[in-house]
């Protein structure tokens, strides 16, 4: 069979997801490209793809959320509206990724004391 994949059998969406959490990660946490190519079982080329147009996937799917919401509400949306509310989602983005970094951090700092609760918890629970 030649051409595209039917919609419904894309991994378009899963490999977009994918690559925004990669993108999320914290740089020496993150593995390589062809690393999660190998993971999701594709090719690097197919993700490197996807990852040139990540950010015009993300501002339309996050449009159409918000469009969704107005059609709901029957409000009326501007240029302007449009600007502030992709404006606010980055910024929670943002924030949710130094939020992720300094997590990470503190995890690999505290490496040791994590692992005691570990497994003080498993103890608990049996």
């Amino acid at each position: 069979m030649r051409g595209r994949k039917p919609k419904q059998e894309s991994r378009a969406a899963e490999f977009r997801q994918r690559l925004v959490e990669w993108k999320e990660t914290p740089a020496a946490f993150q593995p390589s490209l062809r690393a999660l190519a190998r993971e999701l079982a594709t090719s690097h080329q197919l993700l490197a793809h996807f990852l040139s147009g990540l950010e015009e996937w993300r501002r339309e799917r996050d449009l159409e959320r918000l469009h969704t919401q107005a059609k709901k509400k029957n409000v009326t949306l501007t240029p302007a509206d449009e600007r502030r509310y992709l404006a606010w989602v980055r910024k929670i983005e943002r924030r949710q990724a130094i939020d992720a970094i300094r997590e990470a951090q503190w995890a690999s700092e505290h490496a040791v004391l994590l692992d005691r609760i570990k497994q003080a918890s498993a103890s608990f629970l049996k």
